[in-house]
Protein backbone atom coordinates (compact mmCIF):
# COMPACT_ATOMS: atom_id res chain seq x y z
CA UNK A 1 0.00 0.00 0.00
CA UNK A 2 1.30 3.32 -0.74
CA UNK A 3 0.73 6.03 1.12
CA UNK A 4 0.76 9.64 0.37
CA UNK A 5 2.68 12.83 1.95
CA UNK A 6 -0.20 13.58 3.93
CA UNK A 7 -1.35 10.83 4.89
CA UNK A 8 1.81 9.86 6.10
CA UNK A 9 2.26 12.92 8.42
CA UNK A 10 -0.99 12.00 9.95
CA UNK A 11 0.51 8.87 10.99
CA UNK A 12 3.53 10.10 12.26
CA UNK A 13 1.08 12.14 14.53
CA UNK A 14 -1.02 10.11 15.57
CA UNK A 15 1.72 7.92 16.38
CA UNK A 16 3.31 10.51 18.35
CA UNK A 17 0.46 11.88 20.17
CA UNK A 18 0.10 7.84 20.79
CA UNK A 19 3.31 7.83 22.71
CA UNK A 20 3.01 10.72 24.63
CA UNK A 21 -0.47 9.29 25.90
CA UNK A 22 1.46 6.00 27.37
CA UNK A 23 3.13 7.90 30.16
CA UNK A 24 0.78 10.81 30.68
CA UNK A 25 -2.77 11.13 29.58
CA UNK A 26 -4.77 14.27 28.08
CA UNK A 27 -6.56 14.92 31.33
CA UNK A 28 -7.04 13.47 34.54
CA UNK A 29 -9.94 13.65 36.70
CA UNK A 30 -10.82 12.82 40.36
CA UNK A 31 -14.08 12.49 42.46
CA UNK A 32 -14.69 15.30 45.07
CA UNK A 33 -14.41 12.39 47.83
CA UNK A 34 -10.97 11.02 46.82
CA UNK A 35 -9.19 14.37 46.68
CA UNK A 36 -10.56 15.36 50.51
CA UNK A 37 -7.53 13.14 51.02
CA UNK A 38 -5.37 15.27 48.07
CA UNK A 39 -6.48 18.42 49.86
CA UNK A 40 -4.70 16.81 53.29
CA UNK A 41 -1.88 15.85 51.80
CA UNK A 42 -1.08 18.89 49.32
CA UNK A 43 -2.23 21.63 51.69
CA UNK A 44 0.69 24.05 51.61
CA UNK A 45 0.02 23.55 47.63
CA UNK A 46 -3.61 24.57 47.74
CA UNK A 47 -4.46 22.28 45.51
CA UNK A 48 -8.73 22.20 46.20
CA UNK A 49 -10.75 19.33 46.17
CA UNK A 50 -13.07 21.05 43.79
CA UNK A 51 -10.30 20.60 41.76
CA UNK A 52 -9.93 18.38 38.52
CA UNK A 53 -6.04 18.55 38.23
CA UNK A 54 -3.38 16.51 36.07
CA UNK A 55 -0.58 19.00 36.98
CA UNK A 56 1.01 16.29 39.16
CA UNK A 57 -0.41 13.47 36.84
CA UNK A 58 3.21 12.89 34.89
CA UNK A 59 5.35 9.95 36.36
CA UNK A 60 8.30 12.00 36.19
CA UNK A 61 6.39 14.68 39.13
CA UNK A 62 6.14 12.07 41.45
CA UNK A 63 9.03 10.16 40.83
CA UNK A 64 11.74 13.35 41.40
CA UNK A 65 10.14 14.26 44.53
CA UNK A 66 12.50 15.01 47.27
CA UNK A 67 9.86 16.64 50.05
CA UNK A 68 8.55 15.30 53.02
CA UNK A 69 6.24 11.88 52.19
CA UNK A 70 2.91 13.77 53.55
CA UNK A 71 3.77 16.44 51.20
CA UNK A 72 3.80 14.09 48.36
CA UNK A 73 0.94 14.74 46.21
CA UNK A 74 -1.62 12.15 45.55
CA UNK A 75 -1.74 10.19 42.58
CA UNK A 76 -4.76 10.74 40.16
CA UNK A 77 -6.47 8.83 37.44
CA UNK A 78 -6.52 10.07 34.04
CA UNK A 79 -8.55 9.49 31.47
CA UNK A 80 -7.78 7.72 27.44
CA UNK A 81 -6.58 10.21 24.69
CA UNK A 82 -8.98 12.57 22.72
CA UNK A 83 -12.03 12.66 25.68
CA UNK A 84 -14.17 9.89 26.90
CA UNK A 85 -13.41 8.52 30.05
CA UNK A 86 -12.53 4.81 30.26
CA UNK A 87 -12.27 4.83 34.34
CA UNK A 88 -14.40 7.58 35.12
CA UNK A 89 -17.22 5.75 35.64
CA UNK A 90 -15.36 2.74 38.03
CA UNK A 91 -14.17 5.67 40.37
CA UNK A 92 -17.79 7.23 40.62
CA UNK A 93 -19.12 6.65 44.39
CA UNK A 94 -22.65 8.10 43.96
CA UNK A 95 -22.53 7.76 48.15
CA UNK A 96 -18.91 9.29 48.48
CA UNK A 97 -19.75 12.83 46.42
CA UNK A 98 -22.92 13.22 48.28
CA UNK A 99 -20.79 12.97 51.63
CA UNK A 100 -17.82 15.32 49.89
CA UNK A 101 -21.07 18.03 49.28
CA UNK A 102 -22.46 17.57 52.76
CA UNK A 103 -18.82 18.34 53.71
CA UNK A 104 -18.42 20.88 52.55
CA UNK A 105 -21.60 22.64 53.19
CA UNK A 106 -20.69 21.99 57.11
CA UNK A 107 -17.34 23.27 56.63
CA UNK A 108 -19.46 26.69 56.26
CA UNK A 109 -21.82 26.11 58.59
CA UNK A 110 -18.96 24.93 61.31
CA UNK A 111 -17.37 28.51 60.45
CA UNK A 112 -20.06 30.96 61.00
CA UNK A 113 -21.11 29.12 64.27
CA UNK A 114 -17.66 29.30 65.59
CA UNK A 115 -16.92 32.98 64.94
CA UNK A 116 -20.63 33.66 66.39
CA UNK A 117 -19.92 31.60 69.16
CA UNK A 118 -16.52 33.86 69.88
CA UNK A 119 -18.62 37.18 69.52
CA UNK A 120 -21.49 35.94 71.94
CA UNK A 121 -23.41 33.57 69.91
CA UNK A 122 -25.80 36.06 68.96
CA UNK A 123 -28.36 35.53 65.84
CA UNK A 124 -27.97 39.14 64.72
CA UNK A 125 -23.95 37.81 64.76
CA UNK A 126 -25.25 35.02 62.26
CA UNK A 127 -26.99 37.16 59.89
CA UNK A 128 -24.43 39.91 59.48
CA UNK A 129 -22.08 37.10 59.01
CA UNK A 130 -23.94 36.04 56.29
CA UNK A 131 -24.58 39.39 54.62
CA UNK A 132 -20.83 39.93 54.71
CA UNK A 133 -20.18 36.69 52.52
CA UNK A 134 -22.43 38.04 49.24
CA UNK A 135 -21.82 40.47 47.10
CA UNK A 136 -24.39 42.64 46.23
CA UNK A 137 -23.54 43.76 42.49
CA UNK A 138 -26.01 46.61 42.60
CA UNK A 139 -24.25 48.19 45.24
CA UNK A 140 -21.30 48.31 43.52
CA UNK A 141 -21.03 52.37 43.37
CA UNK A 142 -17.80 51.07 40.85
CA UNK A 143 -20.15 49.80 38.43
CA UNK A 144 -23.76 51.42 38.92
CA UNK A 145 -22.91 55.49 39.88
CA UNK A 146 -26.14 56.38 40.93
CA UNK A 147 -29.29 54.97 42.35
CA UNK A 148 -31.55 55.49 39.54
CA UNK A 149 -29.83 53.59 37.17
CA UNK A 150 -28.97 51.07 40.08
CA UNK A 151 -33.02 50.90 40.08
CA UNK A 152 -33.64 50.56 36.23
CA UNK A 153 -30.70 48.19 35.63
CA UNK A 154 -31.66 45.64 38.16
CA UNK A 155 -35.28 45.52 36.89
CA UNK A 156 -34.23 44.78 33.62
CA UNK A 157 -31.91 42.01 34.96
CA UNK A 158 -34.67 40.49 37.18
CA UNK A 159 -36.72 40.49 33.75
CA UNK A 160 -34.15 38.37 31.76
CA UNK A 161 -33.47 36.29 34.15
CA UNK A 162 -37.13 35.56 34.86
CA UNK A 163 -37.30 34.66 31.00
CA UNK A 164 -33.76 32.38 31.01
CA UNK A 165 -33.60 30.95 33.87
CA UNK A 166 -37.88 31.23 35.20
CA UNK A 167 -36.37 33.06 38.23
CA UNK A 168 -38.47 34.94 40.34
CA UNK A 169 -35.33 36.53 42.70
CA UNK A 170 -37.55 36.95 46.24
CA UNK A 171 -34.21 38.25 47.90
CA UNK A 172 -34.57 41.53 46.44
CA UNK A 173 -36.55 43.79 48.55
CA UNK A 174 -39.91 45.04 46.82
CA UNK A 175 -38.60 48.23 48.01
CA UNK A 176 -35.68 48.37 45.84
CA UNK A 177 -37.78 47.40 42.78
CA UNK A 178 -39.36 49.12 40.07
CA UNK A 179 -41.49 48.66 36.75
CA UNK A 180 -39.80 49.21 33.88
CA UNK A 181 -41.49 48.38 30.16
CA UNK A 182 -40.21 48.85 26.77
CA UNK A 183 -42.75 50.96 24.88
CA UNK A 184 -44.72 48.79 22.28
CA UNK A 185 -43.65 51.85 19.90
CA UNK A 186 -39.87 51.54 21.13
CA UNK A 187 -36.96 52.51 18.64
CA UNK A 188 -34.24 49.14 19.06
CA UNK A 189 -30.95 49.88 17.28
CA UNK A 190 -29.35 46.93 17.48
CA UNK A 191 -25.98 44.87 15.54
CA UNK A 192 -27.79 41.36 17.17
CA UNK A 193 -29.75 39.42 15.33
CA UNK A 194 -33.00 40.84 15.57
CA UNK A 195 -36.50 39.19 14.31
CA UNK A 196 -39.39 40.52 12.51
CA UNK A 197 -41.89 38.91 15.45
CA UNK A 198 -39.62 40.97 18.55
CA UNK A 199 -40.66 44.50 19.46
CA UNK A 200 -38.22 44.42 22.39
CA UNK A 201 -34.85 43.31 23.25
CA UNK A 202 -36.75 40.93 26.25
CA UNK A 203 -39.35 39.74 23.33
CA UNK A 204 -36.30 39.10 21.39
CA UNK A 205 -34.23 37.24 24.08
CA UNK A 206 -37.35 34.85 24.43
CA UNK A 207 -37.26 33.94 20.88
CA UNK A 208 -33.57 32.84 20.88
CA UNK A 209 -34.34 30.61 23.33
CA UNK A 210 -35.28 28.40 20.54
CA UNK A 211 -32.04 28.82 18.43
CA UNK A 212 -29.39 28.61 21.21
CA UNK A 213 -28.38 25.57 23.51
CA UNK A 214 -27.45 28.14 25.47
CA UNK A 215 -28.22 32.12 26.44
CA UNK A 216 -26.79 34.25 29.42
CA UNK A 217 -27.13 37.87 29.60
CA UNK A 218 -25.74 40.15 32.39
CA UNK A 219 -25.54 43.91 32.85
CA UNK A 220 -22.34 44.41 34.78
CA UNK A 221 -22.37 48.47 35.32
CA UNK A 222 -25.21 51.50 34.17
CA UNK A 223 -24.85 55.13 35.13
CA UNK A 224 -27.54 57.61 34.11
CA UNK A 225 -26.81 61.69 32.92
CA UNK A 226 -30.74 62.75 34.05
CA UNK A 227 -34.39 60.50 34.27
CA UNK A 228 -34.06 60.43 30.91
CA UNK A 229 -30.91 58.80 29.24
CA UNK A 230 -29.02 56.01 30.50
CA UNK A 231 -26.06 54.08 29.57
CA UNK A 232 -25.43 50.50 30.24
CA UNK A 233 -22.63 47.73 30.25
CA UNK A 234 -23.54 43.85 29.25
CA UNK A 235 -22.43 40.66 28.31
CA UNK A 236 -24.21 38.16 26.34
CA UNK A 237 -22.81 34.46 26.55
CA UNK A 238 -23.89 32.09 23.77
CA UNK A 239 -23.27 28.38 23.14
CA UNK A 240 -23.58 28.39 19.60
CA UNK A 241 -25.28 25.15 18.18
CA UNK A 242 -22.55 23.30 16.48
CA UNK A 243 -21.57 19.97 16.55
CA UNK A 244 -18.66 21.37 19.01
CA UNK A 245 -20.82 23.68 20.53
CA UNK A 246 -18.03 26.76 21.08
CA UNK A 247 -19.13 28.98 23.67
CA UNK A 248 -19.28 32.66 21.97
CA UNK A 249 -19.06 36.23 24.39
CA UNK A 250 -19.91 39.47 22.66
CA UNK A 251 -19.16 42.38 25.26
CA UNK A 252 -20.96 45.84 24.46
CA UNK A 253 -22.96 48.90 25.36
CA UNK A 254 -26.76 50.64 25.14
CA UNK A 255 -28.16 53.83 25.44
CA UNK A 256 -31.33 53.92 26.34
CA UNK A 257 -34.27 57.05 26.36
CA UNK A 258 -36.49 56.80 29.31
CA UNK A 259 -39.82 58.27 30.33
CA UNK A 260 -39.92 58.83 33.56
CA UNK A 261 -43.02 60.92 34.19
CA UNK A 262 -45.07 58.14 35.73
CA UNK A 263 -44.54 57.62 39.02
CA UNK A 264 -45.64 53.77 38.73
CA UNK A 265 -43.71 52.62 35.53
CA UNK A 266 -40.70 53.96 33.63
CA UNK A 267 -40.65 53.73 30.10
CA UNK A 268 -38.26 53.07 27.83
CA UNK A 269 -38.50 54.33 24.51
CA UNK A 270 -35.98 54.01 22.63
CA UNK A 271 -32.11 51.54 22.96
CA UNK A 272 -29.01 51.95 20.74
CA UNK A 273 -26.63 49.12 21.16
CA UNK A 274 -23.28 48.80 20.19
CA UNK A 275 -20.33 45.76 20.62
CA UNK A 276 -16.52 46.71 21.65
CA UNK A 277 -14.99 44.35 19.55
CA UNK A 278 -17.44 45.46 16.13
CA UNK A 279 -15.61 47.79 14.18
CA UNK A 280 -15.27 51.54 14.41
CA UNK A 281 -18.72 51.69 14.56
CA UNK A 282 -19.74 49.31 16.74
CA UNK A 283 -22.10 47.33 14.90
CA UNK A 284 -20.39 44.38 13.03
CA UNK A 285 -21.58 41.44 14.19
CA UNK A 286 -19.11 38.93 12.53
CA UNK A 287 -16.12 40.67 13.21
CA UNK A 288 -17.16 39.65 16.70
CA UNK A 289 -18.64 36.50 16.04
CA UNK A 290 -15.70 35.36 13.13
CA UNK A 291 -12.74 34.51 15.96
CA UNK A 292 -15.08 32.16 18.09
CA UNK A 293 -17.24 30.03 16.04
CA UNK A 294 -14.01 27.78 14.78
CA UNK A 295 -12.67 25.04 17.05
CA UNK A 296 -9.80 25.80 18.76
CA UNK A 297 -7.35 23.02 18.72
CA UNK A 298 -7.13 22.33 22.35
CA UNK A 299 -10.95 22.59 22.83
CA UNK A 300 -11.18 19.77 20.51
CA UNK A 301 -8.17 17.65 21.83
CA UNK A 302 -10.38 17.71 25.34
CA UNK A 303 -13.57 17.21 23.77
CA UNK A 304 -16.05 15.18 25.92
CA UNK A 305 -14.26 16.01 28.81
CA UNK A 306 -14.53 19.66 29.42
CA UNK A 307 -16.80 22.16 27.71
CA UNK A 308 -15.26 24.68 25.54
CA UNK A 309 -13.33 27.69 27.18
CA UNK A 310 -15.94 31.38 26.97
CA UNK A 311 -12.46 33.38 26.38
CA UNK A 312 -12.15 36.41 27.72
CA UNK A 313 -12.27 39.51 25.42
CA UNK A 314 -8.93 40.52 24.04
CA UNK A 315 -10.44 43.47 22.11
CA UNK A 316 -7.80 45.51 18.83
CA UNK A 317 -6.96 48.90 20.06
CA UNK A 318 -8.57 51.59 19.43
CA UNK A 319 -5.78 54.20 19.57
CA UNK A 320 -2.26 52.59 19.41
CA UNK A 321 -0.79 49.31 17.38
CA UNK A 322 2.38 47.53 17.46
CA UNK A 323 4.84 47.74 14.73
CA UNK A 324 4.51 44.85 12.33
CA UNK A 325 7.97 43.69 13.66
CA UNK A 326 7.32 43.82 17.61
CA UNK A 327 7.62 40.90 19.87
CA UNK A 328 4.62 41.15 21.44
CA UNK A 329 0.89 42.16 20.82
CA UNK A 330 -1.25 44.94 22.22
CA UNK A 331 -5.05 44.23 22.76
CA UNK A 332 -7.49 46.25 24.77
CA UNK A 333 -9.46 44.25 27.77
CA UNK A 334 -13.44 46.07 27.89
CA UNK A 335 -14.44 46.58 31.70
CA UNK A 336 -15.30 43.71 33.19
CA UNK A 337 -16.42 41.69 36.45
CA UNK A 338 -13.59 39.24 38.00
CA UNK A 339 -12.96 37.36 41.23
CA UNK A 340 -10.19 38.50 42.65
CA UNK A 341 -7.74 36.15 45.09
CA UNK A 342 -4.74 36.27 46.76
CA UNK A 343 -2.18 34.42 48.48
CA UNK A 344 1.32 35.32 50.17
CA UNK A 345 3.84 34.20 48.08
CA UNK A 346 6.92 31.78 49.51
CA UNK A 347 9.47 29.41 47.72
CA UNK A 348 9.20 29.21 44.19
CA UNK A 349 9.65 25.52 44.50
CA UNK A 350 6.27 25.07 45.97
CA UNK A 351 4.52 26.33 42.50
CA UNK A 352 1.76 28.17 44.63
CA UNK A 353 0.53 30.21 41.70
CA UNK A 354 0.12 27.25 39.37
CA UNK A 355 -3.24 26.39 40.64
CA UNK A 356 -6.57 28.42 42.24
CA UNK A 357 -6.43 28.27 46.04
CA UNK A 358 -8.91 26.84 47.43
CA UNK A 359 -10.84 30.27 49.22
CA UNK A 360 -11.76 31.03 45.63
CA UNK A 361 -14.57 28.23 45.66
CA UNK A 362 -18.05 28.81 46.48
CA UNK A 363 -20.20 25.65 45.48
CA UNK A 364 -18.95 22.28 43.91
CA UNK A 365 -19.86 20.84 40.80
CA UNK A 366 -21.38 17.49 40.33
CA UNK A 367 -20.13 16.09 36.81
CA UNK A 368 -21.06 12.49 37.33
CA UNK A 369 -23.94 10.79 38.89
CA UNK A 370 -28.08 11.25 38.20
CA UNK A 371 -27.99 14.88 39.32
CA UNK A 372 -24.99 15.72 37.16
CA UNK A 373 -24.73 19.82 36.35
CA UNK A 374 -23.69 21.71 33.34
CA UNK A 375 -21.62 24.18 34.00
CA UNK A 376 -19.77 27.20 32.12
CA UNK A 377 -15.83 27.37 31.41
CA UNK A 378 -13.54 30.37 30.94
CA UNK A 379 -10.10 31.68 30.12
CA UNK A 380 -7.07 32.86 30.36
CA UNK A 381 -6.89 32.94 34.21
CA UNK A 382 -4.69 35.69 35.13
CA UNK A 383 -2.07 35.58 37.80
CA UNK A 384 0.16 38.45 39.11
CA UNK A 385 3.23 38.02 42.15
CA UNK A 386 3.10 41.61 43.51
CA UNK A 387 4.80 43.47 45.94
CA UNK A 388 1.92 44.80 49.29
CA UNK A 389 2.75 46.11 52.54
CA UNK A 390 3.01 43.90 55.21
CA UNK A 391 1.19 44.02 58.64
CA UNK A 392 4.37 43.45 60.43
CA UNK A 393 7.33 45.52 61.27
CA UNK A 394 10.96 44.50 61.14
CA UNK A 395 12.52 43.16 64.86
CA UNK A 396 15.53 45.13 64.57
CA UNK A 397 13.85 48.04 62.82
CA UNK A 398 10.15 48.55 64.52
CA UNK A 399 9.90 51.71 62.38
CA UNK A 400 10.37 50.69 59.32
CA UNK A 401 7.67 49.57 56.68
CA UNK A 402 8.02 46.46 55.76
CA UNK A 403 6.70 44.03 52.20
CA UNK A 404 5.80 40.48 50.76
CA UNK A 405 5.17 39.13 47.66
CA UNK A 406 1.78 37.74 47.10
CA UNK A 407 -0.01 36.21 44.66
CA UNK A 408 -2.86 37.29 42.92
CA UNK A 409 -5.77 35.85 40.46
CA UNK A 410 -8.04 37.62 38.35
CA UNK A 411 -10.56 34.69 37.43
CA UNK A 412 -12.96 36.06 34.71
CA UNK A 413 -16.51 35.58 35.55
CA UNK A 414 -19.10 34.10 33.26
CA UNK A 415 -22.58 36.06 32.50
CA UNK A 416 -24.66 32.90 33.58
CA UNK A 417 -22.85 33.59 37.36
CA UNK A 418 -22.80 37.25 37.11
CA UNK A 419 -26.38 37.67 35.91
CA UNK A 420 -27.01 36.94 39.64
CA UNK A 421 -28.07 40.22 41.33
CA UNK A 422 -25.86 38.99 44.59
CA UNK A 423 -22.73 36.70 44.51
CA UNK A 424 -21.78 34.14 46.65
CA UNK A 425 -18.40 34.72 48.69
CA UNK A 426 -15.94 32.46 49.73
CA UNK A 427 -16.43 31.60 54.25
CA UNK A 428 -13.83 34.11 55.66
CA UNK A 429 -10.93 32.74 58.32
CA UNK A 430 -10.51 36.32 58.80
CA UNK A 431 -6.77 35.86 57.47
CA UNK A 432 -5.94 39.24 55.74
CA UNK A 433 -3.22 37.39 54.12
CA UNK A 434 -6.17 34.93 51.99
CA UNK A 435 -8.68 36.68 50.45
CA UNK A 436 -11.28 36.58 48.14
CA UNK A 437 -13.62 39.55 46.57
CA UNK A 438 -15.18 40.32 43.59
CA UNK A 439 -14.11 43.65 41.64
CA UNK A 440 -15.33 45.67 39.02
CA UNK A 441 -12.41 46.95 36.80
CA UNK A 442 -14.84 50.08 35.49
CA UNK A 443 -12.07 51.39 32.58
CA UNK A 444 -10.61 50.04 29.50
CA UNK A 445 -7.21 48.82 29.84
CA UNK A 446 -4.36 48.33 27.26
CA UNK A 447 -1.78 45.57 27.53
CA UNK A 448 0.82 43.58 25.86
CA UNK A 449 1.15 40.26 25.42
CA UNK A 450 4.50 37.87 24.62
CA UNK A 451 4.01 34.15 24.23
CA UNK A 452 5.53 32.61 27.17
CA UNK A 453 5.19 28.83 27.75
CA UNK A 454 6.12 28.75 30.99
CA UNK A 455 4.47 29.45 34.96
CA UNK A 456 4.89 32.70 36.79
CA UNK A 457 7.50 31.09 39.38
CA UNK A 458 9.53 29.84 36.53
CA UNK A 459 13.57 31.54 36.49
CA UNK A 460 12.77 32.00 32.89
CA UNK A 461 10.06 35.08 33.93
CA UNK A 462 12.85 37.68 34.52
CA UNK A 463 14.00 37.21 31.18
CA UNK A 464 11.22 37.08 29.08
CA UNK A 465 9.32 40.58 31.47
CA UNK A 466 12.92 42.50 30.54
CA UNK A 467 12.00 41.31 26.68
CA UNK A 468 8.81 42.83 26.85
CA UNK A 469 9.68 45.95 28.83
CA UNK A 470 12.32 46.98 26.70
CA UNK A 471 9.95 46.17 23.55
CA UNK A 472 7.54 48.42 24.90
CA UNK A 473 9.21 50.92 26.23
CA UNK A 474 11.24 51.09 22.73
CA UNK A 475 8.52 51.66 20.97
CA UNK A 476 7.22 54.76 23.02
CA UNK A 477 4.62 52.81 25.62
CA UNK A 478 4.69 53.81 29.15
CA UNK A 479 3.85 50.81 31.99
CA UNK A 480 1.28 51.29 34.56
CA UNK A 481 3.39 51.31 37.88
CA UNK A 482 1.78 49.89 40.54
CA UNK A 483 0.35 51.96 43.43
CA UNK A 484 2.11 49.74 46.41
CA UNK A 485 5.72 49.51 45.00
CA UNK A 486 6.16 51.38 42.15
CA UNK A 487 6.55 48.38 39.63
CA UNK A 488 5.17 47.94 35.81
CA UNK A 489 1.87 45.72 36.93
CA UNK A 490 3.33 42.31 34.64
CA UNK A 491 1.26 39.29 34.71
CA UNK A 492 0.37 35.99 32.89
CA UNK A 493 -2.38 34.93 31.04
CA UNK A 494 -2.97 30.84 32.01
CA UNK A 495 -4.21 29.84 28.84
CA UNK A 496 -4.31 26.02 29.87
CA UNK A 497 -6.59 26.47 32.87
CA UNK A 498 -10.60 26.69 33.01
CA UNK A 499 -12.51 28.00 35.68
CA UNK A 500 -15.42 26.32 36.13
CA UNK A 501 -18.58 28.02 37.15
CA UNK A 502 -22.38 27.43 37.57
CA UNK A 503 -24.77 29.88 38.56
CA UNK A 504 -24.24 28.63 42.02
CA UNK A 505 -20.40 29.99 41.38
CA UNK A 506 -17.03 28.84 41.20
CA UNK A 507 -17.24 25.11 41.56
CA UNK A 508 -13.94 23.33 40.08
CA UNK A 509 -10.72 24.47 38.23
CA UNK A 510 -9.51 22.33 35.40
CA UNK A 511 -6.23 22.19 34.37
CA UNK A 512 -5.55 20.93 30.80
CA UNK A 513 -2.23 18.37 29.81
CA UNK A 514 -0.72 20.24 27.32
CA UNK A 515 3.23 19.65 26.39
CA UNK A 516 5.51 22.20 27.03
CA UNK A 517 5.84 23.79 23.82
CA UNK A 518 2.10 24.30 23.46
CA UNK A 519 1.09 25.58 26.73
CA UNK A 520 0.14 28.41 24.94
CA UNK A 521 0.56 31.09 27.91
CA UNK A 522 1.41 34.73 27.70
CA UNK A 523 3.44 37.22 30.06
CA UNK A 524 1.66 40.77 29.79
CA UNK A 525 2.05 44.13 31.21
CA UNK A 526 -0.38 47.00 31.78
CA UNK A 527 0.27 50.28 29.59
CA UNK A 528 -1.26 53.68 29.72
CA UNK A 529 -3.98 54.22 27.79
Amino acid sequence: MVLSKTSMICLFVMMMMTTMTSYTDAFSTISSSSSLSTLQQTKRKRVSFLQKSNYFMSSNNNNNYSGEEDEKPADVVGAKFFGGSAVKDELFDLKEEESALELLKKGRVTTVATRDDEEGGAEDDEEEEEEDRVYNRFEDDLAFTDDFAKKVSMALQLQMNEILYDDNDNDVDDDDRVSVQYSKAAKWDTPLRNSKSSSSPLEELQNAKQFYNRIDVAILSASSSSNNEMSLRWEISLLWPSPWQPQVLLTGTSKLTLDASSSDTIIITSQTDKLDDGGKQGTDITSALSSQLLPRFWDLYHIGMTPAAERSPLLPPTKSSSSFLAPYKLYELPPRLYCETTLPSSLREYREADVIPNHAFVTAIKTMGPNKQTYVTTTPVQVSIIRRPSSSSSSSSPDKKTSKNVIQWNIPLPPQFTSNPTLPLPSSDNNDDETCTYQYQPSKRLIATLPYNGSIQDNEITVARKKLYDAVVKDGYKPVLDKDSGRPKFFVYYNDVKACFTRDGLGMAVYEWRPDFGRGNEVGIELEM
